[in-house]
């Protein structure tokens, strides 16, 4: 008599599933937001804390302007940063958090300056 086959995930449908995000809480990666300031960047870290402010954005977390801003000018600095990776991050974050059109301005500006200052 042969037996019905039976996946393993259908005996784990009432379990919650797991996902790294869970328990992120806004103020913590706001802390953790500091690190894109520290003199030695690290890529890694740094992503990190981007990955969560987008997982935060996407989820419908909505920032403070004072919040928004204060990242936003934080973020900008990591185009300094030659890992490609992080760059490509810091434009996903850029995009995400849309500034008003004063931010954009010195975006631009900013950019500008760093590209040249990297060599871009």
């Amino acid at each position: 008599m042969a037996q019905p086959l039976i996946k393993k995930d259908d005996d784990r449908d009432d379990e919650a599933e797991y996902s790294p995000f869970m328990g992120i809480e806004k103020g913590a990666v706001l802390q953790e937001a500091r690190v894109f300031n520290d003199p030695q960047l690290d890529p890694r870290r740094c992503s990190q804390v981007i990955t969560k402010l987008l997982y935060l954005l996407n989820q419908g977390q909505t920032f403070t302007k004072v919040e928004a801003t204060e990242v936003f000018f934080a973020v900008t600095k990591l185009f300094q940063s030659k890992d490609t990776g992080l760059r490509r991050m810091v434009y996903l974050m850029i995009k995400e958090l849309s500034p008003s059109a004063d931010e954009v301005a010195a975006c631009n500006f900013d950019s500008a300056v760093l590209f040249v200052s990297c060599g871009m």
